[in-house]
């Protein structure tokens, strides 16, 4: 029996050194010295504005300031008929929104009535860069909370067509799309489905943003660090590993790709994902949206390009 107590003993005491250092064994990206700009260290404008929401193409400040991707200011108010509404869009006196219980809605502001009301499947979690609905001539299109593409016909009454981007109930959601005349490119987390006059292209790879670009190729950004541009067939162009990164936000300047590192760490990278420099700021916030002039984090701005 006291042996029993003396191993229990031991356990109970080798247990939290075990919890500990498996704690303190998160690996944190550290970039190659000699791409450290050390004489240029970035410095953010400090003020008193938080982020209450970041969306698909604006952020929402705690002043009630909302800017959009291109740094300006926007007005994202909208009236009590759709309070429940994630997304929204208006065009013609008629308002298409998506609710949090996963509803496409088309409200005609004439009649005060709905032309359009189609539950879709419940979601437990969504992520809330969900892109508005489109106004596309005869059709609008609708980016549901469980992954799908809804195209409502204004000739008909109905929604037509139903594209299935994702699976799961958990952040399925498209984050981001790209249409152009040869192509439609959708983007989750876990996927991208690029459609075109040649057919249906998939790539599943754990995402955490994309930048999309002007001849129908687009650079994903992985959650384990990675940068890979595609093409439209979803084809592997270029790629680069910046080994543990965790990019909170980026865009492109000038044909230079901006990343944003949780470290604080902030990357230029050029555009054939080659060359880069890197530099070091105070940041110390994860809570940030990027424009062409500047990132707006919590409590303070960069100014941008660098």
């Amino acid at each position: 029996m006291t042996h029993l107590l003396n191993k229990t003993k031991i356990n109970i005491l080798i247990f939290p050194v075990i919890f500990i250092s498996s704690c303190s064994s998160k690996q944190y990206y550290i970039p190659d010295e000699s791409k450290i700009e050390r004489n240029n260290k970035l410095h953010f404008i400090y003020n008193q504005n938080k982020i209450n929401e970041i969306k698909y193409d604006e952020v929402i400040l705690s002043t009630g300031e909302t800017f959009d991707k291109n740094g300006k200011e926007s007005n994202s108010s909208i009236n009590n008929i759709i309070v429940d509404s994630i997304v929204w869009q208006e065009q013609n006196n008629k308002i298409a929104y998506v609710t949090s219980d996963n509803i496409i809605i088309l409200f005609d502001k004439k009649t005060n009535k709905n032309i359009l009301k189609h539950r879709f499947e419940s979601v437990m979690s969504f992520d809330r860069r969900i892109p508005k609905p489109i106004f596309d001539k005869d059709h609008i299109i609708f980016f549901t909370l469980d992954g799908k593409i809804a195209i409502y016909s204004n000739k008909t009454g109905t929604v037509g067509r139903i594209f299935s981007i994702g699976s799961g109930k958990e952040y399925n959601n498209i984050i981001d799309y790209h249409v152009s005349k040869a192509v439609f490119i959708a983007v989750s987390h876990r996927e991208i489905v690029s459609i075109t006059d040649l057919g249906e292209f998939r790539e599943q790879i754990n995402i955490r943003g994309v930048i999309f670009e002007n001849n129908d190729t687009l650079l994903i950004i992985t959650k384990d660090g990675e940068v890979i541009r595609y093409n439209s067939k979803l084809v592997v162009q270029d790629r680069i590993k910046f080994p543990f990164a965790r990019f909170v936000s980026f865009g492109k300047i000038n044909n230079k790709n901006i990343l944003l590192e949780s470290e604080g760490y902030i990357i230029e990278l050029d555009e054939n994902l080659k060359d880069y420099r890197v530099f070091e700021s105070e940041l110390d916030s994860e809570n940030c949206f990027f424009t062409p002039n500047k990132f707006i984090c919590d409590g303070k701005d960069l100014k941008l390009p660098l």
